[in-house]
């Protein structure tokens, strides 16, 4: 079964992580970007 987990930053994704080490689940992340407080995203390929 798949489970999905949503987190947004850093130090909520190593958090995440950190509870899913002692699974023998697969984990597979997916990163995407969001815009900071000036409407620019911070990932550079993200940039259109």
């Amino acid at each position: 079964m798949v489970e999905f987990k949503e987190v947004e930053g850093y130090d909520s994704l190593k958090s995440e992580l950190k509870s899913l080490e002692k699974s023998d689940k697969p984990v597979f992340v997916l990163f995407t970007g969001s815009k900071d407080s000036s409407g620019k995203s911070w990932c550079p390929d993200c940039v259109t």
